[in-house]
């Protein structure tokens, strides 16, 4: 019986786990999160075309342009002067994610 408890008890753990860990990548690697919005060069928008294409708004040195990124080449598709204002989504707390996951 002890064998099983302690089987039981690791897998308590490790399930638990899961969540925490998704929190922690969501948190510090994902996109659009984090440092992604400081520094001299900022995404400002992204737009998925396909599975390896996409179109991009970068700000740099006081300029935006319009990016097209695919699989083997970058292009400038536009440059504005004035930058167009975005509102930036709130990233979601913890517990709303969970509630996410409890609905699921």
């Amino acid at each position: 019986m002890s064998a099983t408890l302690s089987s039981l008890v690791s897998l308590v753990i490790v399930l638990a786990l899961i969540p925490v860990s998704l929190w922690i990548a969501r948190r510090f690697m994902a996109p659009g999160t984090g440092s992604a919005g400081q520094g001299p060069i900022r995404i400002r928008a992204t737009a998925t075309l396909g599975p390896r294409e996409r179109i991009v708004i970068v700000e740099a040195a006081g300029k935006s342009l319009l990016v097209g990124i695919t699989a083997q080449s970058m292009q400038t598709l536009a440059e504005f002067d004035d930058a167009p204002e975005f509102d930036q989504p709130e990233a979601p707390a913890f517990a709303n994610l969970l509630k996410g996951i409890r609905r699921s």
